[in-house]
């Protein structure tokens, strides 16, 4: 799901908002016991860049595949965009030490596959039930982005400026789709 800008927030029951953050696009996949992927949106491999998601997924069930954005947070707990672009230029020998001392959170937002059950054809609403199952309290290195059908809620979000990127809205009635958001 790719977000495009909007001047207003969409309004109505069906919609759903969330704060956007700026990070970096992940796809989570515990495919194979011995396989985690961390992948961009673009379908490079971000694994190596950021090794505690990497062990992060080896929680999560076999055959599942999530989707969110990889964040790092600075002392004030906001989001750190220098931290983060700093971690991909990083050498690979260092990315252990620099992940220990400040790790990244992959924030999801999409549930496409758990335990090899795809889940990209059924409604967001449903996607999020089985997200907040899935993650819960699995491991502080995945979270969940929070999620509102309260439009004035998510007007609020907006004055967070600049520590959010803006609003995200999506139907929750809609089914995933790669790349062109919500069909």
């Amino acid at each position: 799901m790719l977000a495009h800008l909007e001047a207003r927030l969409p309004r109505g029951g069906v919609w759903r908002y969330e704060p956007k953050l700026d990070g970096f696009r992940g796809l989570l996949w515990h495919r194979t016991p011995s396989s985690v992927q961390l992948l961009s949106r673009n379908g490079r491999d971000l694994g190596p860049w950021f090794p505690e998601l990497i062990q992060a997924g080896e929680k999560l069930p076999l055959g599942t595949l999530i989707d969110g954005e990889i964040v790092i947070a600075d002392d004030n707990g906001c989001v750190d965009f220098t931290a983060r672009q700093f971690r991909l230029s990083t050498g690979r020998t260092q990315v252990s030490r620099i992940a220990f001392e400040r790790a990244a959170v992959l924030v999801a937002f999409d549930a496409l596959e758990i335990d090899g059950s795809p889940l990209v054809d059924e409604p967001l609403i449903v996607r999020r039930e089985h997200l907040e199952r899935l993650l819960g309290a699995r491991h502080p290195c995945l979270q969940i982005v929070e999620h509102t059908a309260d439009l004035e809620l998510a007007e609020d979000w907006l004055k967070l400026l600049p520590s959010i990127e803006g609003v995200v809205a999506r139907r929750a009635d809609r089914r995933y789709a790669p790349g062109g958001g919500e069909g």
